[in-house]
């Protein structure tokens, strides 16, 4: 007789559009009895990601939601009822920042294991102290288990909160690259850099382009793609480089992006914070190596599955980040366990064991 598929409920506050595919992946396994509860369709930090899920069942769960600034303080009772509606035997709480999250710990059922799906670390900006922080690890310290991006964070939780629970390392997934992708950036004289995110001053480009000009100084050819858009999007436009090909293209999708992963040489991220970008997953999957900043989550994880790439510690001096940029600029292999079908293997696993455990 078969087993029975564990029955697995992710508690989430928006609707992220990276994450879909891995939602429709996971309701496509026979071992996986999937529903995912939104506390919104939208949030302040985030109004551009008010989509609708498709192909995986879901809840929208609707309220009245009290905004303070960039915080959504959302009531309990209506995620409750989603959740036992659907009596998981496992329940993914993504994300620690809404009050709902902390009904999931409450006394629903000692005996239902709770997963935080956690990418706050040391260096992404996202520590807090005081009684944020208290709360914080009050919430991580009676989860059954964590999914987390790397070993930033898995040492965020046990150095400086104190909680050793089964952890699953878990870059973020997206999707396989289209089959006709191809890598030319061998073909490329010089360096061709790509930079891939929103415009502003916490990604920084502008740190980029210092980048790209302390490479230039060697004598190399070096092209600089911007694709993105934000703040800082006509300062660069207007910016004259010494000796570095610049382009601002926008924000870019499907054929238009996967154009630019094919020609670039390597990805460029100085970001002061950024807890777990999942460019870095789209650039492993397309085997284009990375530099990026020490600000950036899951770096390690990506690395021990094949990818080439480097942290480096936001400070470095221009030639320091130059040097490991023309070290990797053309290498790299395209990993496949980043992508969604996979991972879905991963995160199925870890909640069977998971619910188990809990029988």
């Amino acid at each position: 007789m078969p087993e029975r598929a564990c029955r697995l409920a992710v508690l989430s506050n928006i609707p992220t559009p990276y994450r879909q595919e891995l939602y429709r992946e996971l309701a496509l396994r026979a071992d996986i009895d999937l529903h995912v509860i939104y506390l919104g369709s939208s949030h302040p930090k985030r109004r551009q990601w008010a989509i609708t899920p498709t192909g995986y069942p879901s809840t929208v769960v609707s309220h009245r939601v009290l905004e303070i600034g960039e915080y959504a303080l959302h009531p309990v009772i209506r995620p409750w009822r989603a959740i036992k509606r659907h009596r998981p035997d496992v329940l993914i709480v993504s994300g620690w920042d809404q009050p709902a999250y902390w009904a999931a710990l409450g006394r629903y059922s000692r005996r239902l294991p709770v997963v935080g799906w956690i990418e706050s670390h040391e260096s992404s900006g996202q520590r807090r102290g005081g009684v944020s922080q208290r709360i914080r690890a009050a919430y991580v310290k009676q989860l059954s288990g964590a999914i987390v991006p790397g070993d930033e964070s898995r040492n965020y939780l046990e150095r400086s909160i104190g909680v050793h629970v089964p952890t699953l390392e878990y870059p973020n997934p997206v999707p396989e690259p289209s089959p006709t992708f191809t890598r030319t950036a061998s073909a490329v004289d010089g360096f061709n850099l790509l930079f891939v995110g929103a415009l502003n001053d916490r990604k920084d480009p502008l740190r980029a382009l210092k980048i790209a000009e302390e490479l230039a100084r060697t004598g190399v050819s070096c092209t600089l793609t911007f694709v993105g858009d934000g703040p800082l999007r006509e300062r660069l436009e207007q910016h004259r480089a010494n000796n570095v090909n610049t382009r601002v293209l926008g924000y870019l999708e499907g054929d238009a992006l996967e154009e630019q992963w094919e020609a670039a040489s390597c990805l460029v991220l100085p970001s002061h914070s950024d807890p777990a970008p999942v460019v870095l997953s789209e650039a492993a999957a397309r085997g284009v190596p990375f530099v990026v900043s020490d600000r950036c989550g899951g770096v390690s994880a990506l690395v021990r599955l094949g990818a080439a790439g480097r942290a480096l510690p936001l400070d470095a001096s221009d030639p320091t980040w130059a040097s490991a940029v023309a070290e990797l600029s053309g290498t790299g292999e395209p990993i496949d366990d980043v992508t969604c079908r996979p991972s879905a293997a991963r995160l199925a696993k870890f909640v069977r064991d998971l619910s188990q455990q809990g029988r």
